[in-house]
């Protein structure tokens, strides 16, 4: 029996509730930080913005997950300052990371913070690390994210979806006329098949931070719906899309689906050197949410066993290697697939689909 304490900030929303549930299941105590306290033993009062509250709740766990969006981190600075060890699975946009990062260096720091402990970002992180030690000559990093309707439920996904789809970033194109997202056709495995994906989170460059060398990193997504998928390839060309407004994409979703949802996840990793790919790679599962909670539990396990003091992404302390038993457990798929001519970036001229590829998991 596992006698270790977890708190999990943002136990009430749709991921925290997940990863709470997945914490329980591994035998762990949970405790359950929420802004409302309930009064049952296993309820947490904690609210990342009234610092007063972090103090007493994080003191009372082994580890914390901290699944709620915090631009100023400040759960993760008092873990350094109180030889504390935190997951972050709140998609930290990179400058935030890059403060606390440098704070971590520039102070005695006692405590481990894991940055982007979740599927994605979080396991893409160490298939593209790898990818990379594999092939250290590639200069570009494309990366594609499923985006499932049902992944949507709670408010911090659709605030995420709905941010990263109106904002345009780095390698989007803008102009006064028509800001819009760059596209890229890409041909994903059956029964998906060659999509055009839109630019997606440019600005946060896979949530790499320091590890792609200076290589150029492209993020781009699709959405698991034909049809809303259509309409955001339809509206992009025609600069509508950061004038959408946060509010219709709530309509109809519940703050806590009843159930796991269990959709079919892809995420489509491929690296390239002067145009000609060297590798490619999809992490494949069932469960955006599920399988996001177990990627942290596995992290978590991980971080009490190898912590050491300062602020990291899982690539720096963790490889695919040491970690593809568990992934395997948790029914999370790294595929290695053969390399194909690098999608065409529109608005090139579209050539006939390569084959089909041939997969072996690593």
């Amino acid at each position: 029996m596992n006698s270790r304490t977890v708190l999990v900030i943002g136990a009430d929303g749709v991921l925290g509730s997940t990863v709470a549930a997945a914490y329980a299941r591994a035998g762990w105590h949970v405790l359950r930080g929420t802004r409302r306290y309930r009064g049952d033993p296993d309820s947490v009062s904690v609210d990342v913005s009234r610092p007063e509250t972090i103090d007493p709740a994080l003191a009372r766990a082994d580890l914390t997950v901290n699944t709620v969006a915090d631009e100023d981190l400040r759960a993760e600075q008092w873990a350094l300052e109180h030889g504390h060890r935190i997951l972050n699975m709140a998609t930290v946009p990179v400058n935030s990371a890059r403060r606390l990062r440098i704070r971590a260096a520039q102070s005695a720091s006692r405590g481990s913070v894991l940055l982007n402990a979740g599927l994605a970002p979080g396991v893409t992180n160490l298939v593209i690390a790898d990818m990379l030690a594999r092939h250290p000559e590639s200069d570009t990093i494309d990366f594609v994210m499923c985006l499932p309707a049902s992944g949507m439920a709670g408010r911090a996904a659709v605030h995420f979806v709905h941010e990263n789809l109106t904002t345009i970033g780095q390698h989007g194109v803008y102009n006064k006329r028509s800001p819009r997202h760059d596209t890229r056709t890409v041909t994903l495995p059956n029964p998906i098949g060659t999509k055009k994906c839109f630019g997606f989170a440019e600005r946060d460059r896979a949530w790499l931070l320091d590890t792609a060398g200076g290589r150029t990193i492209r993020t781009y997504a699709y959405l698991d719906r034909p049809y809303l998928h259509r309409l955001v390839i339809a509206l992009n060309p025609l600069g509508l899309l950061p004038d959408i407004p946060e509010a219709p994409f709530h309509l109809g979703r519940h703050s806590t689906p009843p159930h796991p949802t269990t959709e079919p996840i892809l995420h489509w990793i491929a690296t390239s050197r002067q145009g000609t790919t060297l590798d490619i790679r999809t992490v494949e599962c069932a469960g955006g949410y599920q399988h996001a909670a177990q990627a942290a539990l596995i992290f978590g396990n991980s971080l009490l066993q190898t912590s050491p003091p300062g602020c990291f992404n899982p690539e720096e302390l963790l490889t695919l290697n040491s970690l593809h038993p568990q992934l395997n457990t948790a029914a999370i798929r790294v595929t290695t697939r053969s390399p194909e001519p690098t999608p065409s970036t529109e608005p090139r001229p579209r050539t006939a689909s390569p084959r089909p590829a041939r997969t072996a998991a690593i």
